[in-house]
């Protein structure tokens, strides 16, 4: 899916990091970029998607051999 599904087609990548640096000129404090904003977000999709074996993906998640992950 990429950081363009993500954002869902409407805005192009610049443009929303450019919303993001003004916003942040008005709060007056730092926003976490687009980027992590879609680690951080996918990370935690993933883990629900893992966590729950009723759900059509879940077969998709093995653990490593390790057994970390």
């Amino acid at each position: 899916m990429g950081l363009q599904g993500f954002l869902g087609g409407c805005y192009s990548r610049p443009r929303l990091q450019r919303i993001i640096r003004s916003a942040e000129r008005v709060i007056g404090c730092n926003l976490p970029s687009l980027q992590d904003l879609y680690t951080s977000r996918t990370r935690r999709r993933a883990e629900k998607i893992e966590a729950d074996p009723s759900h059509p993906g879940h077969h998709l998640f093995e653990p490593l051999p390790s057994g970390r992950r």
